[in-house]
């Protein structure tokens, strides 16, 4: 069977987890809006650290369905990690500084669709 079978203990497990991740930065990326402060930054980092962790601990287990998705997703957060990291580096920031740094290029942008597959994915493992 499976382990991502929909049912299964450890696909609930895994999906939650995710999907808690995802809410997790989608509402820190709502606080970020309004003044892009770093603050709120390092939040989303770190939800969107913690979906790329489970993304690839179970990397070979994803369904062809959404393995696209998946790698699309990866890719953008290294690149988005490296820029961050690169951005972090030019100066020192306050916690309630303006922290914003733009894509190097047009194929950086946040996949949204497969976001949303990827978590519409999850919701039907629950």
């Amino acid at each position: 069977m499976d382990p991502l079978s929909p049912g299964t203990e450890a696909s609930k497990n895994i999906a939650s987890k995710i999907i808690l991740f995802f809410d997790l930065a989608d509402i820190a990326f709502h606080k970020y809006l309004p003044n892009k402060f770093l603050l709120h930054a390092l939040c989303i980092r770190k939800s969107n650290e913690a979906i790329y962790r489970q993304l690839t601990e179970h990397a070979s287990l994803w369904p062809e369905v959404i393995q696209k998705d998946v790698a699309l997703l990866l890719n953008h957060y290294d690149i988005w990690f490296t820029q961050f990291d690169d951005f972090l580096k030019t100066k020192t920031f306050a916690l309630n500084e303006a922290f914003i740094f733009y894509h190097l290029d047009d194929q950086s942008a946040f996949p949204k669709t497969s976001a949303k597959n990827i978590y519409d994915y999850c919701k039907k493992q629950l």
